[in-house]
Order: C-alpha cells, then structure tokens, then sequence
C-alpha cells in the first residue's frame, strides 16, 4: 500500500526565515522558526529538508512549510543547509538569515538528445539489487533506551537524513526503463509513516549528484516491518551512462514520531521509518546525506552490542566484530515493455 503525492509547476522558491532566538529554560538553548514558501505564489512548501551544517540535527517543514529548530546555543555561528527537491541547495548562515529572505534557485537540466538504436533481443524484466528478506538488517536500535533506561549508542540521530543505494549502467540495460522501486523498511508507529522517494543522478566521482526525478514522491509506510513497492512506470526513466541513486528521505514530521519514556521519566523521540541493510560483498554500495553532505558509507564493526563505522577495513581491536559491509534493502526492477 502507498500513497504518492506530486509538487508541480514551482517555479522559484523563496524560504523566509523568521529566526526567533530565545533562552530555554536552562539558558542553553535557541529556537529557530521559520517558513518554506512559493515566491510567486506565497504558499507553504510541504517537507523541505533543514539541517545544520556539519552536525547530525535538523527537521522538516510541515505542510503548510512552517518549521522550527531548537539548537544548542554552541550552534549560534554554524551554518544551515536547506533543499528542496529539483532547486540548488542553500548554504546561509544562522545569523545572517535572521530577518532576511533566501531565494532557492531551480536547478536546470539538460535535455539529452536521443539516440534511436538497433533493436537487439529483449527480455521483460531484470531485477538490480534483489535483497532477501530474511537476510535484512538494521544497525539502528528501534529503542532509544536500553533494558537499564539509559541511552542506547547509536540510535538515530533527529535529521531529515537521506540512505541511497548506487545502480551503475550497463550495456544490458539499455532497451530498459525503470518500472518499479522496492523497499524494505520498518514502521514503529501505529498508524501510517512517510518517506520521500528520491532519484538521483551519479556524478563523475559516481557520487549522488542532481535530481533525475524532480517531482516530491511522498510515500506511506504501514506499522510494521514492510516491503514496499512503488510504480515508477509513469516517469519514463531509465539508467544513465553513469547510474543512479535510489534514495528515502527522513521526513522530521509529527505523523513519523514515536516518543519513548525510561523508567526514569525521561523521553526520547525516534521518527520512522527504518531502512533496512544487507550485507554487501563491496564497500561503498551504501550513502548517506547526513549533517548537511553527502558521505559514502565504508566499514562497519560491532562491538558489545553496539555498531561503528570505520574507514579503514582491518582495526586494532580484538573485541570487535567485521569489517561489515552493506547494501540498502533497496531493489530497481526493470522492464523492456
């Protein structure tokens, strides 16, 4: 079961930041409130992405595009980062965007001349990355605290972060379109989450570059642990020379949110979904846009219970458990017809 939703016919965006700094009440901390609209049109743009440069905190506007930060006081002279899906991504620094308007700017593409080629055998469908369920992992705890009601480490951080998987071309792809997307994630709520489905083109570096897919695809998730499918029929796409990227975008909103209490009293909130991991037989098969950059995911080790990343593939520590490598449970299917 999904629910897909578009945003067209957006010309320019304008995001005006009302920058509301005020004390908590430990002194500690400032709020940042602020609002996604339309330049021409003054509406609110629903689930545009704000992180703080450099640091793993952030969230999501709403639907009517109003949003708000509360960032410790350290933070004051650091950057945000704000996107929105098919715009160039805005660097502007907290104090300098206090009172003033920040345009974001469409991206422009390339119309790309079409090549008719020589029809060569067919086959109806080719499945990339096909994961198996049983196998399927996550390396985030689905709690915030442990059995004692102490924090686990690591869970989570709050960010509207972005998992992708990398499918490179081939020669064999070429008479393909892309059909569908599948997705296994975990849902710790109730009722219905969302994600943002995002396609990316590869640049030259085979990093996740531009947007190939420029429409907002919003996405449900029911409870519980799910393979979703979406239909991708309608967009025409295929695989560029130098791949893709498959993507879900965390979406920091009220529907996502599940918030946990210690037996202490203390809360803790976790926002769904969960994307799930498969083990990968080469590294770098996994990336991640988290503190406002895109990094590429390498080694993983696990130690006591608890999951690290690591660059290098061989670590002095003898209680450590890998290296570990993985892949999102994230497959593209392919049709010739």
């Amino acid at each position: 079961m999904k629910r897909i939703s578009s945003d067209k016919g957006i010309t320019n965006i304008c995001l005006f930041l009302l920058l509301i700094a005020t004390n908590a009440l430990d002194g500690q901390s400032f709020v940042v409130k602020g609002s996604v609209l339309d330049k021409n049109t003054n509406e609110g743009l629903p689930y545009a992405n704000i992180m703080v440069l450099g640091y793993p905190v952030g969230t999501t506007s709403n639907e009517k595009g109003d949003f708000y930060l509360v960032l410790d006081d350290s933070l004051n002279n650091e950057y945000l980062i704000i996107s929105y899906i098919g715009y160039e991504s805005q660097k502007i620094s907290i104090k300098e965007c206090e009172m003033n308007p920040v345009s974001l700017i469409p991206q422009t593409y390339e119309v790309s001349e079409v090549t008719i080629k020589p029809s060569g055998k067919r086959h109806n469908e080719i499945v990339l990355n096909r994961f198996h369920e049983n196998n399927c992992m996550l390396r985030y705890s689905l709690s915030p605290f442990d059995s004692t009601g102490n924090h686990h480490v690591p869970y989570r951080p709050i960010e509207p972060t972005i998992e992708a998987a990398y499918f490179p071309f081939t020669e064999d792809y070429t008479f393909y379109e892309i059909r569908e997307a599948i997705i296994c994630a975990n849902n710790l709520n109730d009722s219905l989450s969302y994600f943002r489905l995002r396609i990316f083109n590869a640049d030259e570096e085979k990093k996740p570059s531009d947007d190939l897919l420029t429409e907002a695809l919003i996405v449900e998730v029911p409870a519980g642990r799910q393979t979703i499918h979406i239909n991708l029929n309608d967009y025409n796409l295929n695989i560029p020379d130098d791949g893709l990227f498959i993507g879900i975008e965390l979406l920091i909103i009220p529907e996502n949110k599940k918030t946990f209490r210690n037996n202490r009293g203390v809360e803790a909130d976790i926002y769904s979904p969960f994307l799930y991991q498969e083990r990968s037989k080469e590294p770098g098969a996994y990336w991640l846009y988290t503190k406002g950059e895109w990094k590429q995911s390498l080694y993983w080790y696990f130690r006591q219970g608890l999951w690290f990343e690591s660059e290098n593939s061989s670590i002095a520590d003898k209680n450590a458990a890998g290296p570990y490598m993985f892949k999102p449970a994230i497959s593209l299917v392919l049709s010739s017809d």
